[in-house]
């Protein structure tokens, strides 16, 4: 039996890998980050960044802080969303 792939800051099975590899010139990816994770912006934040460098790409990383509902009825926890914007070439600064 193969292991499952994908991250366990990232709610769903995604793998950095096939993020940096088919997420097209400038479409934006939106992932959930697992609250459960206290450290889960900053570790995807860095994996993602090193996926697409392997890749030979860029990427531009924005966060939004959400309220995810836990496993008890009427409990939320604080999370993320983080939105991956795919470049082939290194975003510009803005001046």
């Amino acid at each position: 039996m193969s292991k499952p792939r994908g991250s366990r800051y990232i709610l769903g099975h995604l793998s950095y890998s096939d993020l940096a590899t088919t997420l097209q010139e400038g479409h934006q990816a939106v992932l959930v980050l697992n609250p459960d994770e206290p450290k889960a912006r900053h570790e995807v934040s860095k994996n993602v960044k090193a996926a697409f460098l392997k890749a030979g790409r860029y990427c531009e990383l924005q966060s939004q802080r959400i309220l995810v509902e836990s496993d008890a009825p009427g409990v939320w926890k604080e999370s993320h969303f983080l939105y991956v914007t795919a470049h082939i070439k290194c975003p510009s600064s803005a001046q």
